[in-house]
């Protein structure tokens, strides 16, 4: 949360547990996007070697800040793992071509307006929450959606907060209509984490692709 007319600094995380120490350069992000308050989403530049800054958030409500992290092969094999299709790798056991999207909701000020938080942006797997995350109180169940290339998506859902590490608080999965509920009890920051997974198009190079998308927030009881 800040107040109007501050702006907010980009830092992309990645690893295996939440919340994660380890730093990913902005290079390594495809996409970063900022969505306004009344749902207007906006391209940001790419820098390369540098953290990226939102600038001033002037209006009042929920800004959500959107990226996609580069795609990428990583193929499993029976001495480890290698960043390169299964085509470019000898005694491959399993090949994944990663698709990542994340969102993290900003509040700014006090206003409620918040059509950002409901609005898809875009990317091919999607977390858009159903109610307001950060007006939840501890205890109270929060309703989500999620979409992949926007239809309702049925796959599994896992939750996380502070002091989770790897082991999620809560293991789920969205229904036929691409929804789930869940009761936020425990300390902030949340991660709400969706996967899914198709049929690469050429099997001699790689199994599938494989996409997750996350939801980064504060809740009400936490800010």
């Amino acid at each position: 949360q800040t107040s109007a007319g501050q702006s907010v600094e980009i830092l992309p995380f990645f690893g295996h547990a939440f919340p994660s120490d380890e730093r990913s350069s902005i290079d390594r992000l495809s996409q970063i996007s900022l969505t306004n308050p009344d749902g207007q989403l906006v391209e940001l530049d790419r820098v390369s070697d540098a953290t990226l800054n939102t600038g001033a958030l002037t209006d009042e409500g929920v800004y959500v800040v959107g990226t996609r992290q580069a795609r990428g092969y990583w193929t499993r094999t029976t001495e480890g793992g290698e960043r390169l299709p299964r085509s470019k790798v000898e005694n491959a056991v399993r090949c994944s071509y990663s698709d990542n999207g994340s969102k993290t909701l900003v509040q700014v000020g006090d206003a409620n307006a918040a059509a950002s938080i409901n609005t898809p942006i875009g990317h091919r797997l999607e977390i858009v929450p159903i109610d307001n995350p950060l007006a939840q109180q501890t205890g109270e169940t929060l309703q989500i959606k999620v979409l992949f290339e926007g239809q309702p998506h049925a796959g599994p859902l896992m939750v996380f907060h502070s002091e989770s590490g790897e082991d999620p608080y809560l293991m789920t999965e969205t229904d036929a209509s691409g929804l789930a509920s869940m009761v936020l009890e425990g300390p902030a920051p949340w991660l709400l984490l969706a996967h899914g997974e198709i049929d690469y198009p050429d099997p001699t190079v790689c199994d599938v692709e494989s996409f997750y998308a996350s939801l980064t927030f504060f809740t009400a009881s936490n800010n």
